[in-house]
């Protein structure tokens, strides 16, 4: 969604509205510019219109804070602890537990869909 935003950053605002989430957003650098602008007409407005995802975290941050700063929030979101796992009913405590999480990863995904391969991941 974001490189679709890219391209044309005034018609994609019109035709999605906030509240808006927009994931893997470090491939369109030019919306951190463009929402800065938005913010910056509307200061006193809603707080939270804008939700960006990525998973390139450091060209993600850099971005926010050339543009952003002083009006974002930044959550960074971590793999299942093993205690997190560990706890999920259907994984009984075992000798093999470590094992079985090491091989099929921390991925929350992984453990709520346990059909999938964790070679997806």
């Amino acid at each position: 969604m974001a490189e679709k935003a890219e391209q044309n950053l005034d018609e994609f605002f019109r035709n999605n509205p906030s509240p808006l989430i927009i994931d893997e957003v470090q491939y369109a650098p030019g919306l951190f510019r463009h929402i800065k602008r938005l913010a910056g007409k509307d200061r006193h407005s809603i707080m939270g219109r804008y939700v960006l995802a990525g998973s390139q975290i450091y060209s993600l941050m850099k971005e926010v804070s050339d543009s952003l700063a002083g009006r974002s929030v930044i959550l960074e979101l971590e793999n299942l602890s093993c205690s997190e796992i560990l706890s999920e009913p259907f994984l009984e405590p075992a000798d093999n537990a470590l094992q079985l999480i090491m091989t099929r990863g921390q991925f929350p995904e992984l453990w709520m869909e346990q059909n999938l391969p964790s070679s997806a991941f």
